[in-house]
């Protein structure tokens, strides 16, 4: 009687993404440099702890996008950090709230990626007026500073209910 190997959560989601890309485990043993049946090993969870540099490898073999890779490697157990967003992923977000911003009604509040505390974040040059489309808008006479609100056309008239202290 053989005793059939249940695998691991991160060995199933690997086995996922490599028959969701029609790879196979030879495949991508090959691209990602791996020893023959090595794939076969981690899926099966014969191997419960393959070493992190070997996963990525793996991953960059199945073009595994960030949400996938964040997932497999936290469920062998690897922290993920999140990486600042470049100048591109900036202006493309800049670009899509661009218009929901103007047409607030009231004050907003921008939040970076960077968990830097909230005063910092919205008091920061470079990250608030570009998010706003402004370029080399600092604090200075006859210029609003980055940590001030952003200007809406109806902010005078629409002001955000106060919110009870019970709440």
């Amino acid at each position: 009687m053989r005793t059939r190997i249940v695998g691991t959560p991160g060995g199933a989601k690997l086995r996922a993404l490599r028959e969701g890309a029609g790879r196979t485990q030879l495949w991508v043993e090959a691209e990602a440099g791996l020893g023959t049946g090595y794939l076969q090993r981690v899926e099966s969870g014969r191997v419960i702890q393959p070493e992190r540099a070997t996963l990525e490898r793996i991953l960059l073999a199945l073009e595994a996008r960030y949400s996938e890779r964040r997932e497999v490697l936290e469920l062998f157990g690897y922290m993920v950090t999140t990486p600042p967003p470049t100048e591109e992923e900036i202006a493309w977000a800049c670009n899509v709230c661009q218009r929901e911003l103007h047409e607030l009604p009231f004050p907003a509040y921008v939040l970076d990626c960077m968990h830097r505390h909230s005063a910092h974040a919205l008091a920061c040059a470079t990250t608030l007026p570009p998010l706003l489309g402004r370029r080399g808008a600092g604090a200075g006479p006859g210029k609003r500073g980055a940590g001030a609100r952003p200007r809406t056309t109806h902010q005078a008239q629409h002001r955000p209910p106060a919110i009870p202290a019970s709440v």
